[in-house]
């Protein structure tokens, strides 16, 4: 795998984070949701992402979802066409439809 830029190391360990905040938020959100965050914070560990846990308003799991899916927006069409990274972003859409 080609190296990342910072920018684009930052984009991916952000999203990670918010996905895996989701995943593991004791806010009452569906199986269904914190299972597809949980996926799509493995698949961007995979595609190089090391996130720092972040505190997020685990209230509002579908701003935290949006903010990922946000932040993925960012990367490069090369970078973002990455297997893992497109998985990603598909974990968080399904996420967000199941809310």
């Amino acid at each position: 795998m080609p190296d990342l830029t910072d920018t684009e190391l930052a984009l991916l360990n952000l999203a990670a984070a918010l996905f895996d905040g989701v995943a593991h938020a004791d806010s009452g959100c569906l199986p269904d949701v914190q299972l597809s965050c949980m996926a799509a914070a493995e698949d961007l560990r995979h595609a190089g992402a090391d996130p720092d846990p972040l505190l997020i308003d685990t209230t509002e799991p579908d701003t935290a979802i949006r903010q990922a899916l946000h932040a993925l927006s960012g990367l490069p069409p090369a970078v973002f066409a990455r297997r893992r990274i497109l998985d990603a972003s598909y974990s968080g859409q399904t996420a967000l439809r199941a809310l």
